[in-house]
């Protein structure tokens, strides 16, 4: 039996993923119980693949024992270990049982080539995306650099898992046209407004129940299904009723059934017209949605440094990606800190070039909710304008959109359940007024209208475009 002295304990914590830890303590209880295959191992690894200090230390002293060319065997690296201060109970226990294969060592050697090669592509990765935040460095100069970072001893090869990295991260470089606006989802909206104007704030206002929030999360979803990552701020609604709105509005079934299938409240399992199981099609959604790029922090009256603050920190943790839709649920619950006499209106100004700054520096859809004031229910017309938006005036001159969904059922129950409008009161890329949508109740979503106008949304239409031309001529 070989002495080993079990008085030291190393206790460098286990840093990585569980895989590698498994590779690397699986490597070098290989090398301590057949030094010998150290040949074959240093073709597919070196000191800098390994991820622990201590079985770094292990490596690289065998490998100093190969380079002197003193015999490769248990006796001779233990001694080595026990002079450099190494030794560790494990040591003894692996050297003394003998219970790895000769053959596991270039196995577990891979495996830890391979763990190194993931982190090191992930760290070009983000190097990368540094560099293409750089808008004086031209796209050729980005791929020159990132062939240089590939390249090396142990550059990615094509019998691993390398290749196909750096063909995806290339992929991902090349360059892509952003768009300028943000689809609603609604494509008679669509067409009317462009959508929703990136680097610029965007409000959305209306009375409770009018459907403002729907509208909000619409318009996110569409985004995500297209890429582009997602910012909630819900002060309204908790992580999972949002998740569960998307559920609804991805699977097409009723909000009520998706929130208590989900909880398990349900006692039968429903089906559709087709005799497809809801669950089926609630699992598909959510299945989907998982696979969106989106984060929601829903914490009571933020301020809007922290908001940019958490957008930071979820991009610098590779949650998301920088997002394009930011949506604020909704502007009142915000924490202003108000300030002297004229606090409400100096903190109102103040949120609002904050929203704006932050709508330009991300080039960013910040899609702000807000409520209307109450004296729109004292009127008898009850369709919003622009001059209803509660605390929001100096919001609404840095505005690039601004509009306010109305569902006239809310006050009149003789009115169809579905119809809907949304009135634009500002719209710098296009014409204001009225628009005819369709309010899907179950869903919680609007749609494009299939039905004919009513009378009062054809006659305020008109109405509507009549100012429009005397404005015009004066």
């Amino acid at each position: 039996m070989i002495a080993v002295d079990v008085s030291r304990v190393d206790s460098t914590p286990i840093i990585g993923d569980e895989i590698t830890h498994f590779a690397e303590q699986g490597l070098i209880g290989a090398l301590l119980c057949h030094p010998g295959e150290y040949p074959a191992v240093a073709e597919h690894v070196n000191v800098e693949c390994f991820v622990d200090n201590w079985r770094s230390r292990v490596f690289s002293t065998i490998a100093d024992i190969a380079a002197r060319g003193d015999a490769l065997t248990p006796e001779v690296v233990c001694f080595e270990l026990d002079r450099g201060g190494l030794d560790c109970p494990l040591v003894a226990k692996i050297i003394n049982s003998r219970d790895c294969h000769r053959e596991e060592a270039v196995t577990w050697a891979r495996a830890v080539r391979e763990g190194h090669e993931r982190r090191r592509l992930s760290n070009i990765a983000l190097h990368i995306q540094e560099l293409a935040g750089n808008r004086e460095l031209e796209y050729a100069g980005i791929v020159d650099e990132f062939d240089s970072l590939v390249s090396g001893p142990l550059a990615p090869n094509k019998s691993g898992i390398g290749a196909s990295a750096v063909d995806a991260v290339k992929a991902s470089m090349s360059p892509r046209e952003t768009p300028k606006y943000i689809p609603t989802g609604i494509k008679t909206l669509d067409m009317a407004i462009g959508g929703v104007p990136r680097g610029l704030p965007t409000i959305i206002g209306g009375r409770p129940g009018m459907g403002k929030s729907a509208l909000g999360l619409q318009i996110a979803l569409k985004a995500m299904l297209q890429g582009i990552p997602a910012y909630i701020v819900s002060a309204e609604m908790t992580k999972e009723q949002c998740c569960h709105r998307w559920m609804s509005m991805l699977s097409d079934v009723p909000y009520r059934i998706v929130r208590e299938l989900v909880e398990d409240s349900l006692n039968d399992d429903p089906v559709d017209a087709t005799g497809t199981p809801y669950r089926t099609r609630i699992s598909a959604a959510a299945d989907e949605l998982s696979r969106l790029p989106f984060v929601i922090s829903d914490s009571a009256r933020p301020k809007i440094a922290d908001i940019r603050r958490s957008i930071h920190q979820a991009v610098r943790r590779r949650m998301i990606s920088t997002p394009g839709v930011v949506l604020v649920d909704y502007f009142q619950v915000l924490n202003h800190q108000e300030k002297g006499s004229d606090g409400r209106i100096w903190a109102q100004r103040q949120s609002s070039d904050q929203l704006r700054q932050m709508a330009k520096e991300m080039d960013a859809a910040i899609v702000i909710l807000s409520q209307l004031n109450r004296a729109v229910e004292s009127r008898q017309d009850k369709m919003p304008i622009g001059s209803d938006l509660r605390d929001c005036d100096a919001m609404l001159e840095h505005a690039g959109l601004a509009m306010g969904p109305f569902r006239p059922y809310v006050y009149d129950s003789e009115k169809p359940p579905d119809e809907a409008m949304v009135r634009v009161f500002k719209c710098r890329e296009g014409p204001t007024g009225l628009h005819a949508l369709r309010w899907d109740g179950p869903t919680m979503s609007f749609r494009a209208a299939t039905y004919r106008a009513s009378d009062e949304m054809l006659a305020g239409a008109r109405r509507n475009a009549a100012r429009q031309r005397s404005r015009a001529s004066t």
